[in-house]
């Protein structure tokens, strides 16, 4: 394949190669006139001149589409007969590059995505548009992390003259495959889209034949087989989405859409998105703090026993117990919303360490830990019950 970074074409200079299609290559570009970046598809298909007026004039009729969730198309041309569009440069690449094969996607992030890029479809739909090549690859990220349908302006001129069909087939609705596409098959692309972001994996497999075969006859795999974790009503929406039947479908994407929303389980914000106030008010945060230094000074104290009853030591058994509190690796310490409490139960342990040795005795130190430790469980307890009757 010819790398044509460098080349210049009419006022667009290539700057480097960014992606390669079934039908074309794409390269990062910069208008000279205006001094701009922009994407430019070049096509590897030389067109005849009927084609060719015909590739131009649906790259017009592209250029009118206007919606924020889809690239915008900036010019078409051809060079030295090969055809190339020129579109809205997104930077941050397409969705297929950030969830590889086998790895879900979380469900918040999903239906980030179905919401903008249903959107887009329903918008196109208003204007009895359909996509037909609905795929992960196709979904670019803008300057701003929003998504935006590409791949626009390469239809019917290159689809004839190729004599191929437009679409990929993993992602084919049993009507586009059959050869009549309608308003639900990108839906259908969308659902397979779906299906792939949650379980990690599309929903059929094999060779061409064979996965013609199953959009057309077999229904899909369960996609709580492949993640449990997904609820079954969600599962029920997808799978309504990937009927066979246009019919059953949902009415539009975005109703498709509304309908994942619905049976989504709730996300609850990570915990690190929270400011430190916010996180400091959470009750459930000062639960598991007193909780965690309760179940600290008991396992402090049978090791301290235990010391004792080795040793027969009395400080010995004293400085096992102190060092034990925020030395002891419970398995509540390693999880991060444990860190504050790990913090406080050292902090604890160095002003239980000058008391100690300000009094010259062991036994204040010991003392001093239980008491700062039980004296933060109380507070926690009296927090709680403010809360609740306030």
């Amino acid at each position: 394949m010819v790398d044509r970074s460098g080349q210049r074409l009419g006022h667009y200079l290539l700057i480097r190669l960014i992606g390669r299609g079934g039908y074309g290559d794409v390269y990062l570009a910069q208008n000279l006139n205006l001094g701009s970046l922009c994407a430019i598809k070049l096509l590897r298909t030389s067109l005849l001149r009927k084609e060719l007026r015909l590739f131009v004039r649906e790259a017009r009729l592209t250029a009118k589409l206007d919606n924020k969730y889809i690239i915008r198309v900036l010019d078409a041309s051809s060079h030295k007969g090969i055809p190339y569009i020129v579109m809205d440069y997104a930077p941050h690449g397409s969705l297929s590059a950030r969830h590889p094969h086998g790895k879900p996607a979380p469900f918040d992030v999903i239906l980030r995505y179905l919401e903008q890029i249903s959107e887009a479809l329903d918008y196109l739909s208003t204007r009895n548009l359909i996509h037909m090549d609905i795929k992960p690859e196709n979904f670019l990220v803008g300057h701003n992390y929003e998504v935006l349908l590409g791949d626009f302006g390469i239809s019917t001129s290159i689809y004839k003259a190729s004599g191929s069909t437009r679409g990929t087939l993993y992602y084919m609705s049993p009507e586009h495959i059959s050869g009549h596409p309608g308003p639900y098959s990108d839906q259908y692309a969308l659902a397979v889209c779906a299906y792939k972001w949650l379980t990690g994996y599309l929903p059929f497999y094999g060779t061409p034949a064979e996965i013609k075969q199953q959009h057309l006859y077999e229904r899909p795999g369960s996609l709580r087989a492949l993640a449990p974790d997904i609820p079954r009503a969600l599962e029920k929406v997808v799978l309504r989405a990937l009927s066979k039947d246009p019919q059953r479908r949902y009415p539009s994407a975005g109703a498709f859409v509304a309908a994942f929303k619905a049976a989504m389980p709730p996300v609850l914000p990570p915990a690190e998105t929270l400011s430190i106030r916010d996180y400091l008010l959470k009750i459930e945060t000062w639960e598991e703090i007193s909780r965690f230094f309760a179940s600290k000074i008991f396992v402090s104290t049978v090791v301290g026993v235990l010391t004792y009853l080795v040793g027969k030591n009395i400080n010995f058994a004293l400085i096992a117990f102190g060092a034990s509190l925020p030395l002891m690796p419970l398995p509540g310490v390693l999880r991060k919303s444990n860190q504050l409490a790990q913090a406080i139960s050292i902090t604890v342990f160095l002003i239980s360490l000058v008391i100690g040795v300000g009094l010259h005795n062991l036994l204040a130190f010991a003392i001093s830990q239980v008491f700062l430790l039980a004296f933060g469980r109380w507070v926690a307890i009296l927090r709680k019950w403010l809360l609740a009757h306030q």
